[in-house]
């Protein structure tokens, strides 16, 4: 065997297992993103809103496509608080629960801006979060538009998911971002 194709072989393989992983992480946060091969994870998206981190994600197949001017169906990201710090993931459980105080404000909040249409709890690895299904009311064919946002927050911060979808294809959407969301690592 010839010093030249064995040597191309070895790159060729070196290569493939050093392939990036499907994974991203932050490290200086912890956050992270762990989603199958039918995700794109793009870190290099501008910072907006003082997130310490903020990544885009689109499925491979464009299907759902982002219902607005952005490039990606789902933005992820992570904001450093000190807010939280001295409480325990329990504690602040139980503040995400469904009509406490904070599920309350978050609400109040986002409602100068978006319709809510709905909103739930859910719970991802042992972190109780909030979504919601929302109508922008201002922007280029705000109407036409739903937003979904999903707030978790651990002792370090808040994690958040905004996802976008038209009117007409959001109930299709909604398990594709609830796979995102899956897919999402909060820093502990």
């Amino acid at each position: 065997m010839s010093i030249k194709p064995f040597f191309a072989t070895a790159l060729v393989t070196c290569a493939l297992l050093t392939a990036p992983a499907r994974a991203y992480e932050h490290a200086a946060t912890g956050f992270g993103v762990d989603l199958p091969a039918d995700f794109v994870v793009d870190p290099d998206i501008p910072q907006q809103d003082d997130y310490d981190i903020l990544v885009g994600i689109n499925p491979v197949s464009g299907n759902p496509a982002p219902a607005d001017l952005n490039p990606h169906v789902c933005q992820a990201g992570f904001q450093g608080s000190d807010g939280n710090a001295g409480m325990t993931q329990k504690q602040i459980n139980v503040m995400a629960a469904r009509n406490n105080d904070w599920t309350r404000q978050i609400v109040a909040a986002f409602s100068q801006v978006m319709d809510i249409g709905a909103y739930e709890n859910f719970t991802l690895s042992g972190i109780v979060g909030i979504q919601l299904i929302t109508t922008p009311k201002f922007g280029p064919d705000a109407a036409n538009n739903r937003i979904v946002l999903s707030f978790m927050e651990t002792p370090k911060g808040r994690t958040m998911l905004v996802c976008t979808a038209t009117r007409d294809n959001i109930w299709a959407a909604l398990p594709v971002f609830k796979t995102i969301r899956g897919g999402i690592i909060p820093p502990r």
